[in-house]
């Protein structure tokens, strides 16, 4: 199986941590009025479930755009940062 493109190092991954807790955390938690979420997880299985799916509906899906976004509910105003994917093609 061929390497995945755009992977990282340890060490880069903490920088770019890094970078988002010394540029960004403050303005967040400022703006939500508590510590921002920092991270998603996924299980292996829901992704490979999520890529299956979507490659079903459309076979001309060519990756998947990842964005962030703020969840908020009527009933839950929490305004925490989130992220979603969608499909994208050509």
């Amino acid at each position: 199986m061929p390497k995945p493109q755009g992977i990282i190092s340890a060490e880069e991954a903490k920088t770019l941590s890094d970078n988002w807790t010394k540029l960004r955390a403050k303005a967040n938690e400022a703006a939500t009025g508590q510590p921002d979420n920092r991270s998603s997880w996924y299980s292996l299985d829901d992704m490979q479930n999520f890529l299956d799916f979507i490659k079903e509906k459309n076979n001309n899906v060519n990756g998947v755009r990842i964005y962030l976004g703020i969840e908020t509910t009527k009933e839950d105003l929490k305004e925490m940062t989130t992220i979603f994917m969608v499909p994208t093609q050509e």
